[in-house]
């Protein structure tokens, strides 16, 4: 059994087939990172992923942490660190990641970077909500960002090694 990271596009224009392609390695390469660096076994879980434009994550924002604006990625996890039981055999559904693209390339631009780097970002920020971390305060966010920017480092040798 491998690890599904499950990817879906809900966007009002057309995406070419190699940038499709693209995300949907991206977010393999991610999630995999962050479940590698967490010592979980990556054959266990589901993650769920999908890329969307501002209006439709404003839309979830509201509905679901009533705030009514577009943010960079939400997730939705499935269960709390807790109820993540391995040992049954089947998969755990860890949840659901959304990322607006739209605030992903605003977000690269202002940040010089490539578009590919910004969204591994938010793929790892959103799979280490779907853990557990948060960044609800200092040391909370501290040990988040730590995980994070592990991960990023990863993620950004991984992106290396396939060119």
């Amino acid at each position: 059994m491998t690890m599904s990271v499950e990817v879906d596009f809900v966007l009002p224009r057309q995406i070419g087939k190699q940038e499709e392609d693209a995300l949907r390695s991206l977010a393999d390469r991610a999630v995999s990172i962050v479940l590698e660096i967490e010592g979980r076994s990556k054959e266990m879980y589901e993650v769920s992923v999908l890329y969307t434009d501002d209006s439709f994550i404003r839309e979830l924002n509201e509905q679901y942490r009533g705030e009514d604006s577009a943010t960079d990625v939400l997730s939705f996890p499935m269960m709390s660190p807790e109820e993540m039981d391995i040992s049954s055999g089947f998969p755990d559904v860890l949840g659901d990641i959304v990322i607006s693209l739209d605030t992903a390339e605003r977000q690269a631009k202002e940040r010089g970077v490539a578009l590919e780097d910004e969204v591994g970002l938010l793929l790892i920020h959103g799979c280490l909500h779907l853990l557990g971390y948060d960044h609800a305060n200092a040391s909370e966010e501290a040990i988040m960002w730590r995980k994070q920017e592990t991960a990023l480092n990863l993620l950004r040798k991984s992106v290396k090694g396939q060119s």
